[in-house]
C-alpha cells in the first residue's frame, strides 16, 4: 500500500514537468543533502522542535504507521522514542521540479530497539522553497526489507 502511495506521489510530481530535467547542479544537491542530514540528526535525537522546524506547515510524512501531518510530529517523536529507532541514509539523486520545488531521494537503513529489529528502504522528500530556507512539503519512506532480527551486539552509528 505505501509503495502505491510513494510511486503516486512521485507521478503527481512529475505530471506536468516534461521539461524538468536532472539537476545536476551542486548547490542544490548539497541544500537537500543538509535537509535530510538535519532530518537524520533531529529523528535520531527525538527533537521534535528540531524536527517540526524542518517541515512546511502544510507538510505530511508517508510511512509504514500511516499518514502523518506535520502537526502531529510530537507523536511520531513518541513512537520514535518508545521503539528507540534510529535511521541511517543518504542522499542518492536530486531533481529540480521547478524554482522551488526540489525532488530528492535515496536509501535508508532503520534500526528498532523495541522490537529489536532492522530493515531498509527508501525515501523520498519534496523540498519547497517558501522563502530563503527549503523545507520538506512531503517525507515517504518505504521498507524495501521487511524488519528482521539484529544479531547480538549490532548497532547503527
Amino acid at each position: 500500500m505505501l509503495r502505491m502511495i510513494l510511486a503516486s506521489a512521485i507521478a503527481l510530481l512529475f505530471a506536468g514537468t516534461a521539461t524538468a530535467q536532472p539537476n545536476t547542479d551542486a548547490q542544490l544537491k548539497r541544500s537537500a543533502e543538509l535537509v535530510f542530514s538535519e532530518y537524520l540528526e533531529a529523528f535520531n535525537n527525538a527533537d521534535a522542535r528540531a524536527l517540526k522546524s524542518l517541515y512546511s506547515l502544510q507538510a505530511v510524512t508517508l510511512d509504514r504507521f500511516g499518514v502523518s501531518p506535520s502537526d502531529q510530529i510530537e507523536q511520531q517523536i513518541d513512537r520514535i522514542k518508545m521503539m528507540g529507532t534510529k535511521l541511517q541514509g543518504q542522499v542518492q539523486y536530486v531533481q529540480q521540479i521547478d524554482a522551488d520545488t526540489v525532488l530528492s531521494y535515496g536509501s535508508y537503513r532503520f534500526t528498532y530497539e523495541s522490537p529489536r529489529e532492522s530493515g531498509e528502504g527508501t525515501w523520498m522528500q519534496v523540498l519547497k522553497r517558501p522563502g530563503h530556507d527549503w523545507k520538506i512539503r512531503a517525507m515517504a519512506l518505504d521498507i524495501t526489507s521487511e524488519p528482521g532480527g539484529i544479531a547480538s551486539g549490532s548497532s547503527v552509528k
